[in-house]
């Protein structure tokens, strides 16, 4: 699965906004790459390549990352469209729910304003964003926690 992580243009623009976008709104956010599982816990973190299974309570990498390229028009141009699964964590050894949230909303306002400025990738127009979102909170030992599972859709005209 590093392959297409370090491959991909629009893998690398996005974790590239995305981490623009934390140290421009919010410098307390690591942003860590799915493919290297030895990183450290961070209390707030956004992971690009990577989601949470619900059903199995498990980080997973496994197709995070799916392009799919369609053939359009007379002149027979290309659309490339990537999906990227990705998750913003804020978690800490308090009961604070409610600041969790405000905090993974936060990520999220930050993300979705530097994805509105990507324009072009690797030279090709592209329109990138915040294609759905799914939240979940709860507990572990160390503390309380909220997470939003999102996928970045990424949409070029090649």
């Amino acid at each position: 699965m590093s392959t297409p992580l370090v491959v991909s243009p629009v893998v690398q623009a996005v974790g590239t906004a995305i981490g623009s976008a934390m140290v421009d709104a919010l410098a307390d956010v690591a942003v860590l790459d799915a493919v290297d599982p030895m990183q450290n816990y961070e209390n707030r973190s956004v992971t690009v390549g990577g989601t949470w299974d619900p059903d199995t309570s498990e980080f997973v990498t496994d197709q995070t990352v799916v392009t799919a390229v369609q053939e359009s028009g007379a002149s027979r141009h290309l659309t490339e469209s990537t999906a990227i699964q990705c998750i913003a964590y804020t978690g800490a050894n308090n009961d604070d729910f409610p600041g969790h949230r405000a905090s993974v909303a936060a990520i999220l306002a930050a993300i979705r304003s530097a994805l509105r400025q990507l324009t072009s990738i690797d030279g090709a127009s592209c329109r990138v964003q915040i294609a759905d979102e799914m939240w979940a909170q709860g507990s572990d030992t160390n503390g309380t926690l909220a997470m939003a599972m999102f996928t970045v859709q990424a949409v070029r005209l090649l």
